[in-house]
């Protein structure tokens, strides 16, 4: 009794070492019945028909089979990924709507969570409301931003009308973006006293990306000039530095330069 208590409990640390989360860049890919089960489903409306495994003899995919008298409430939640607070990701599905007709269409919404529990599946990524047929699976994306340090899980919320033909969800791919300075607000120009054939220029330091995340420094600005709103920003328009690799968004003073 002693030897089979043992072998039991080695069997589960081995099993939960299989569902280790993900770290970015990955992709989630459901291309076998153990990848597949590693993904969590739900089915609210408790009909018989949900995401189950299925491949075409050659690639695997969580398979979605129509319910034609009923419209679907699925889930389909990724496993843990890990990522890290104020950074932004990219994070792309391939799915295919796989119906003959050109007419059934499918609808679906992902959310976000540090938690696997439809329940707690609130922050919305992205929608997509009429997907549809393709021959070959088509990628959506989104970009999301951590607020937290820790596992997020993305849940796929399939809410098709009845009898819209079969939807196939084939891997998740999460990938970091690379963030840039916001843009610098209250841009004002005025002309030197005096006559001086120069301007002073004033501005207010960004204090978010590109991305929507938290900038935490700054290390100066670049100027350019042009004699239209659509000018290019190249070298040949750029005609100032503003400096300061020591400055954060927070200890800076409003920018102020003379060109």
């Amino acid at each position: 009794m002693k030897q089979l208590f043992t072998l039991l409990t080695l069997g589960l640390l081995c099993g939960n070492a299989a569902f280790a989360a993900f770290t970015p860049p990955c992709t989630l890919a459901i291309d076998s019945p153990d990848a597949f089960a590693q993904w969590t489903t739900a089915n609210p409306n408790g009909d018989d028909y949900t995401f189950e495994y299925a491949s075409d003899g050659t690639t695997g995919y969580a398979l979605y089979t129509q319910n034609k008298n009923g419209a679907a409430n699925d889930w389909l939640i990724t496993p843990a990924i890990t990522l890290a607070a104020g950074k932004s990701y990219k994070i792309t599905y391939s799915v295919q709507n796989k119906s003959t007709y050109s007419s059934d269409k499918q609808d679906f919404t992902v959310y976000a969570a540090q938690s696997a529990e439809v329940t707690a599946l609130t922050t919305k990524v992205f929608s997509v409301t009429g997907l549809q047929k393709s021959t070959v699976p088509v990628e959506k994306t989104a970009n999301f931003t951590a607020t937290a340090s820790g596992d997020y899980y993305f849940g796929l919320n399939l809410t098709s009308k009845s009898y819209m033909g079969d939807f196939a969800v084939y891997s998740v791919k999460v990938e970091e973006l690379v963030a840039h300075p916001g843009a610098a607000k209250d841009l004002t120009i005025t002309a030197a006293p005096e006559g001086a054939l120069k301007a002073v220029l004033t501005w207010t330091w960004p204090t978010v990306t590109d991305l929507g995340g938290t900038l935490t420094s700054v290390s100066g600005a670049y100027i350019y000039r042009g004699t239209t709103r659509l000018f290019t920003v190249n070298d040949e328009s750029k005609i100032g530095t503003f400096a300061d690799p020591t400055a954060t968004p927070a200890a800076l003073p409003p920018g102020q330069t003379r060109l």
